[in-house]
C-alpha cells in the first residue's frame, strides 16, 4: 500500500500511454486524468476543487496531472494544496526531465523515475556557445539580444540551463550551483530582470 499522498514521475517525454502505465501501478479504480501544457495558477485552483470532491469509487482517488511547463506562481500555489492535502485524495505529478521543480515542492513528493533504454539527447548548442564566451562578451551578448528583444534567445537559454542542471553537467561551488537554480527558477518569470539574471549566469559561469 502506498503511504505516501503526493508522487513525482519524471520522464524524458510525457506522453498519455507513459502516464497511465505510471497511474495503473497505484491500482486505484477512483483515478482522474489532468492533461495540461502550461500549469497555470487558475489550473491550481481547478485541481482543488477536484481533490475536495469526494471518489467516485471507494475512499480514495487518484488524482494524475500530465504537464510540459509550470510557472514559479503555480508552483507556490500547488504547495499550499499539498502542505494540508484532502483526505482520501492522492496526487501523481508526471513532467518531463528536464523541468526544475522548487525544492519546496520537491519535499512535498515522493519521486518516482521512468527511463527509457536510449537516453535522450538535449541540445545545448545556445548555451554552450554562450559560455564559450569571455565573460565580456557574453555580457554584450546579452545586451544585444535584449535590445533586439530576442525573447526566443532567452528562453532557450533557459531550457538548456534547465536541462544541464537536471543532467547534473554543473559541478563545483555549491553556492554557485544553488545561484544556477535560482536563475534558471527565476528568469522570465513576473517581476524578475532577465538582464540581471542573465548577467549572474554570466559572471557565474567560468
Amino acid at each position: 500500500m502506498l503511504a505516501h499522498h503526493a508522487y513525482l514521475c519524471r520522464m524524458p517525454e510525457v506522453t498519455q500511454t507513459k502516464v497511465k502505465t505510471v497511474a495503473d501501478t497505484f491500482d486505484i479504480p477512483a483515478t482522474v486524468f489532468i492533461q495540461i501544457d502550461a500549469f497555470l495558477i487558475d489550473d491550481v485552483r481547478t485541481l482543488t476543487e477536484k481533490a475536495f470532491m469526494r471518489p467516485s469509487e471507494g475512499d480514495t482517488q487518484l488524482i494524475v496531472v500530465s504537464l510540459t511547463t509550470i510557472t514559479v506562481e503555480s508552483q507556490q500555489a500547488l504547495l499550499k494544496l499539498l502542505e494540508e492535502p484532502p483526505v482520501g485524495t492522492m496526487f501523481l505529478l508526471c513532467v518531463p526531465s528536464s523541468l526544475f521543480i522548487l525544492p519546496t515542492l520537491l519535499s512535498r513528493f515522493s519521486t518516482l523515475s521512468l527511463e527509457v533504454d536510449v537516453s535522450e539527447v538535449i541540445d545545448t548548442t545556445e548555451l554552450d556557445s554562450f559560455l564559450a564566451l569571455p565573460v565580456g562578451e557574453r555580457v554584450s551578448m546579452i545586451t544585444n539580444q535584449l535590445a533586439a528583444k530576442d525573447m526566443l534567445w532567452v528562453t532557450t537559454l533557459k531550457r538548456q540551463l534547465i536541462a544541464k542542471l537536471a543532467n547534473k553537467s554543473f559541478h563545483g561551488n555549491p553556492d554557485n550551483l544553488a545561484l544556477l537554480y535560482w536563475i534558471a527558477d527565476h528568469l522570465q518569470t513576473r517581476g524578475a530582470s532577465n538582464k540581471q539574471l542573465l548577467e549572474e549566469l554570466a559572471l557565474t559561469l567560468r
